[in-house]
């Protein structure tokens, strides 16, 4: 059975995730999948009602359809809610469908009621591994395509269950450790977005070499890129419940900061490009709440996601 492979190159910051997608078993649709809304199982996770399910058998290949059903409101992360300005309501269905299926590590992820093209796949996967906060879970993803159309993934995985366990404590064991030093019922969300700022700029170095840009990366070693400094102050301000988005875009390369909202306006972060060179201990705030008059001078967002504005520099 002739296997083709495509893959999509999705450029972000200063390095390429490559998600490599392998066409197989492309086949012939049974007339049983027309006739698939009538059985219902219960499915564990918050964001969907039920499935509606049922088997078909496909050159003696048996094969389970599920039609996942969603609550009427989407559930985005607080980082993700600014989304719904750019991505279709069934974009954001179906992202975080693939979101909760990918966490939870599963090797079979059906798709087959999401109207799924390459197409969309790539464009879907872009926006995950854009706001995968902690580490990236997977490296490629293979799919069963019919008639132009996917209706099942088989996600490749970078670590196992254990080491993928092992990371997360160590993340969270670093994370945790951070937020113990600020004081929610005494500082203001300001103060709370400079703390972390300054944080991780002491404690952290750009490193133009590394290997995986994220999280665990950033905590356990102190070298990151844009996208490492970016996520954890995003992860950071977050659990604080500081609205703060990632900023995809450009400088002299592709670049990633943040933009948070204070007090109901937004202002832009540029975490990497205040953190000054190594041995000076000065910490920069020339991209520290500025509006967009002042880092568009330097900085372009990429056209593929609305951002809010940033109307004026932040005056404390």
């Amino acid at each position: 059975m002739q296997k083709t492979i495509i893959g999509i190159c999705l450029i972000l910051f200063s390095i390429i995730s490559v998600f490599v997608v392998t066409k197989i078993n492309t086949i012939k649709k049974s007339q049983e999948e027309e006739n698939i809304d009538n059985q219902v199982f219960d499915y564990s996770s918050d964001d969907y009602k039920d499935k509606s399910v049922t088997k078909i058998t496909i050159d003696g290949q048996e094969y389970t359809l599920i039609k996942p059903v969603l609550n009427e409101n989407i559930k985005l992360p607080l980082h993700m809610q600014y989304l719904k300005d750019t991505v279709s309501e069934n974009d954001l269905r179906l992202l975080m469908y693939l979101n909760n299926e990918i966490l939870n590590m599963s090797k079979e992820i059906d798709v087959s009621f999401f109207d799924l093209t390459e197409e969309k796949l790539a464009y879907i996967y872009n926006i995950l591994a854009i706001h995968q906060l902690d580490i990236s879970y997977t490296d490629s993803v293979s799919y069963s395509l019919n008639n132009g159309k996917i209706y099942k993934l088989f996600p490749a995985y970078r670590h196992t269950e254990a080491d993928l366990g092992r990371y997360l404590y160590d993340v969270n064991d670093n994370i945790n450790a951070i937020i113990s030093q600020i004081d929610r019922e005494t500082m203001s969300d300001y103060e709370i977005v400079k703390t972390v700022h300054d944080y991780i700029i002491k404690n952290s170095r750009y490193v133009e070499n590394i290997t995986s840009d994220d999280l665990y990366n950033i905590l356990l070693y102190k070298t990151a890129k844009c996208e490492g400094y970016s996520k954890l102050f995003t992860y950071i301000c977050n659990k604080f419940d500081i609205e703060t988005i990632l900023v995809v875009g450009n400088t002299y390369e592709t670049h990633m900061w943040n933009m948070v909202n204070l007090d109901g306006k937004w202002y832009h972060i540029d975490v990497t490009w205040d953190d000054l060179d190594e041995g000076v201990n000065e910490i920069s705030y020339d991209y520290f709440l500025k509006s967009d008059n002042l880092i568009f001078k330097t900085h372009t967002t990429s056209d593929e996601f609305i951002y809010p504005n940033a109307l004026e520099d932040y005056n404390d």
